[in-house]
């Protein structure tokens, strides 16, 4: 089989695989192979080291030069959101599970499935009561009580 088709046939595969494996660089590996069939057939590439080599080199200025030059007009689907945990839970109206002193500033609560301690920024708590998340301390939350859910 010829070189240059057999670059042909290489390159054309690894464009068609960009189609199924996003990321922008199997097009490139095709791109490139295009290239090295285009210096085969011109002659100026003649052995196999030759080709390889050339391949790789192409390749790499390909994804390095051109790839985020077309990432700026090939956009993908992206979506931006709050990564702070925190920030999502305050707020948040908890259960007071139980708790651990007699003028309950302090106890546990039920926050997203599973028992974390708490202490209170102003008032007591109540076990089987409310809380509010105001800020947390390391594993601490720091919560504050909840009237309107108990009644």
């Amino acid at each position: 089989m010829n070189s240059v088709l057999i670059w042909i046939l290489v390159g054309l595969v690894l464009v068609i695989l960009e189609f199924f494996l996003p990321g922008m660089v199997t097009v490139f590996f095709g791109l490139s192979a295009f290239v090295v069939a285009g210096l085969v057939w011109l002659g100026l590439v003649d052995s196999w080291m030759g080709m390889i080599g050339s391949w790789v080199l192409v390749s790499a200025v390909m994804i390095l030069g051109l790839r985020r030059l077309l990432a700026r007009f090939i956009a993908g689907d992206q979506e931006t959101g709050s990564v702070d945990e925190d920030e999502d839970a305050y707020g948040q109206v908890v259960e007071v599970v139980s708790i651990n002193d007699a003028d309950g500033s302090s106890g546990r609560i039920r926050f997203r499935g599973a028992d974390w301690d708490a202490e209170s920024m102003n008032g007591s708590l109540r076990e089987g009561g409310f809380a509010r998340i105001v800020s947390r301390a390391n594993l601490k939350w720091m919560v504050e009580p909840y009237q309107e859910l108990e009644e």
